[in-house]
């Protein structure tokens, strides 16, 4: 039912878990077989493989991912664009550097810094031209 979890540590000791307080239940037997699951009974938690670790995600089944994500897309990460802008000026991407610096910009317009550094981005790129198509 996805209440409890059974690890096993790298003695080969089988320890079991209650999945809502994180505390092991000592006085529990363990079920003798196991088939491994990446979903819960009844979907409550999903389960993920990563090297040796297991993650756990609770799983809210009325939860909407795609609004979640969507909310997540529409913060502003300053941290993101200072980096992405960094990156994008050490491989000389002049679009992308123009297009993070213009992001820091607009969010803080009194740091001459990125002022300044939009200022050289803006300098160094070039729009890419195409050739004309005839039809």
């Amino acid at each position: 039912d996805g209440s409890r979890i059974i690890v096993e540590n790298r003695n080969g000791e089988q320890l079991l878990w209650n999945a809502d307080s994180g505390e092991p239940i000592a006085n529990e037997p363990i079920p003798e077989t196991l088939e491994p699951k990446t979903t819960t009974q009844g979907g409550r938690l999903s389960v993920y493989s990563l090297g040796e670790n297991i993650l756990l995600i609770r799983k809210n089944l009325n939860h909407d991912l795609w609004a979640e994500d969507a909310a997540w897309r529409k913060r502003w990460d300053p941290i993101y664009h200072e980096q992405e802008a960094t990156a994008a000026v050490k491989r000389e991407d002049w679009f992308a550097a123009r297009f993070h610096l213009r992001w820091l910009v607009k969010h803080d317009p009194e740091n001459a810094n990125f002022r300044e550094r939009l200022a050289i981005a803006e300098a160094n790129y070039t729009p890419v031209s195409f050739p004309a198509v005839a039809e």
